[in-house]
Parts: C-alpha cells; structure tokens; sequence
C-alpha cells in the first residue's frame, strides 16, 4: 500500500507541474506573442490552439521524469 501512495503522490505531483506549464505556455502565447484569447476569438482562443501540439511533448516528458525515479526507489 505505501508503494500506491507513493505512486499516486507522483502521478498528482507530475500532473500539476504538466497543468501549469501548459497554463504558461497559453499565458505566453497570448501576453507575449499578442495571440487572441478566449474572449477574442471563437472556440478556446488562439493562444491556447497553438500548444495543442505540445500537449503530447509536455506529458511524455514530464511525467516520464515524475515516474523513473518513483520505480528506480520502489525496486
């Protein structure tokens, strides 16, 4: 049970992390780069379309990064 409760403590931790770069990169898109926002455009805004095809990129790395040293302490 304790190796469960480890593992949901990373997978919570990694998802945050994950949430919030995602949350920055629309944050950037749209302040930095001056794409349009929800309230601008039709659908979920500009700013937040174009990190679609960073979503894959972002949970493969960083949960990746979450989970190896959970299992390397866990063996």
């Amino acid at each position: 049970m304790q190796n469960f409760g480890m593992s949901m403590l990373w997978f919570w931790i990694a998802y945050i992390v994950v949430t919030l770069i995602g949350i920055g990169h629309t944050i950037f898109n749209i302040v930095v780069l001056h794409m349009k926002s929800m309230k601008d455009s039709p659908g979920m805004g500009e700013g937040y379309e174009k990190t679609k095809p960073w979503h894959p990129l972002y949970n493969n790395n960083y949960i990746h990064n979450f989970w190896v040293p959970l299992y390397e302490r866990i063996k």
